[in-house]
């Protein structure tokens, strides 16, 4: 996109899902963007590299599709961020390709002729990297961040785990009971300090 006042040039990268067992589209090439950021007050690698040790425990919510299974477990409070650990094991022959995961709030009730409300969040921070692929009898264990949301009685958070040229998408869910149960971490304060992180997009 470019300013026609300034003639400046802004790249703008989209990502756009069509939705359960749908597909991603990434919309642009990818280019390096550089911008001044606000260091975390607390590591998040040191927080997701707790929370991936060990065997899961206080799982939310599993399930199975052909052959992988998926579960949520040691949901957690650290500052004003929730983290969870989403656990996926492979018991087929077929490698399983994770392509991408989608997380969105959605109303458990919608009246008829009614459109349903959907907010979709993204994480601040994740373990999983693009195309993770799980061998036969192999599992992985991700961590996600997200700044700290709450849900109503009638709402859930969805977790849709979508398979890459493959359709055994797995669908779980994060009720408002479950948030009433977080684990407090209390991960070792630092220092907010500016600095200049580069992504690509």
């Amino acid at each position: 996109m470019q300013e026609l006042s300034t003639a400046t040039i802004y790249h703008i990268p989209v990502a756009y899902s069509y939705g359960r067992a749908g597909k991603r589209l990434d919309i642009g090439e990818k280019v390096p963007v550089v911008g001044a950021v606000n260091a975390p007050e607390y590591s998040y690698r040191e927080i997701a590299g707790e929370l991936a040790s060990g065997k899961r425990k206080d799982v939310v919510d599993r399930k199975k599709t052909g052959g992988v299974k998926a579960r949520v477990n040691k949901l957690s409070l650290a500052g004003n961020r929730v983290f969870f650990r989403l656990d996926i094991r492979n018991q087929s022959n077929l490698t399983y390709e994770v392509d991408f995961i989608r997380f969105y709030i959605r109303d458990l009730k919608t009246v008829a002729r009614m459109a349903t409300h959907e907010q979709e969040i993204v994480p601040l921070y994740q373990t999983l990297k693009n195309h993770t692929a799980i061998l036969k009898s192999n599992e992985t264990a991700q961590i996600f961040a997200f700044r700290r949301f709450s849900l109503s009685e009638d709402q859930v958070l969805n977790i849709e785990v979508y398979e890459r040229n493959g359709n055994r998408n797995i669908y779980l869910q994060i009720g408002q009971k479950d948030l009433d149960g977080l684990k407090t971490i209390n991960p070792v304060q630092q220092q907010p300090v500016n600095t200049i992180a580069a992504n690509t997009f």
